[in-house]
């Protein structure tokens, strides 16, 4: 099997994707969180690993500066960078770019060490430019999207039924998120064989497993695919804005790259 990076934004599908490495040789961390409402077939995320990836997202948020100093700019964040319990729904404008102190680095080093590992997080849509000094050659890298409208529906959903108080997310925020981190995904990241885009509709229909089994070169279980499960819609947006668009703009991109990549590795 391929060591293999699942990415994508939060209720995106990645966790349904993830699930079908959990009968493959594949590490997925030490601390694995336990499964929710939201996902009641697991998560497949370290807690280990989001914490180290928040660290990163403190920091590229705010940079070097002292707690006074963010203290004091942080009335002037979104109201999700400055609730510490929405990392994974963090969306900066730009990647601020910066060395990574030694405890950080040897933290990556022992999560990548166990191969073949799949590790997925959302937050790594943000800090996989930190991994790559230490991601060994040949690993795989998977994106999973879903509709946007679905994904902020689902992204709403959560920011309710689970935290109390609520998160500070709203439709804006969510569609924000969506676009900055797929666009990130597909325009920065993405220019080298080893990527692959998938649509989850491309997995509930079956339609892409084979593909994904040459990608990373392993039998996967779908046993736990079911489209019953999804709860979340296609929401009707508040308001037909630029980012909605924008948004759908780049979701026809993606559906044309998940095409693609689908022909590439079935062939």
């Amino acid at each position: 099997m391929k060591n293999t990076i699942v990415l994508g934004t939060v209720r995106s599908g990645t966790s349904m994707t993830t699930a079908m490495f959990r009968k493959t040789r594949a590490y997925f961390g030490d601390d694995i969180m336990t499964p929710t409402i939201a996902n009641p077939y697991g998560y497949y995320e370290c807690h280990q690993i989001n914490r180290l990836n928040n660290r990163l997202i403190q920091r590229i948020i705010y940079g070097f500066t002292s707690k006074k100093i963010q203290s004091f700019l942080k009335p002037f964040q979104p109201p999700v960078h400055r609730d510490r319990r929405c990392s994974m729904l963090a969306a900066p404008r730009y990647i601020r770019q910066f060395s990574l102190p030694e405890d950080i680095t040897d933290q990556m080093r022992h999560f990548v060490s166990h191969t073949p590992f799949c590790l997925k997080d959302p937050r790594f849509s943000i800090t996989l430019p930190f991994w790559r000094s230490v991601i060994p050659k040949g690993t795989r890298f998977l994106v999973v999207f879903r509709d946007p409208r679905r994904t902020v529906d689902s992204m709403l959903r959560n920011s309710r039924e689970i935290y109390n108080p609520p998160l500070p997310v709203d439709e804006e925020w969510g569609l924000k998120l969506w676009y900055r981190n797929y666009r990130r995904l597909l325009y920065q990241f993405s220019n080298e064989e080893d990527w692959f885009f998938i649509h989850d509709e491309q997995v509930f229909s079956g339609k892409a497993v084979p593909a994904l089994e040459k990608f990373v070169e392993t039998p996967l279980a779908t046993d736990l695919i079911d489209p019953k499960i999804r709860r979340s819609r296609p929401r009707k947006l508040d308001s037909l804005n630029e980012q909605y668009y924008r948004c759908n703009d780049l979701f026809e991109q993606l559906k044309q790259r998940a095409r693609r990549d689908l022909e590439k590795w079935l062939n």
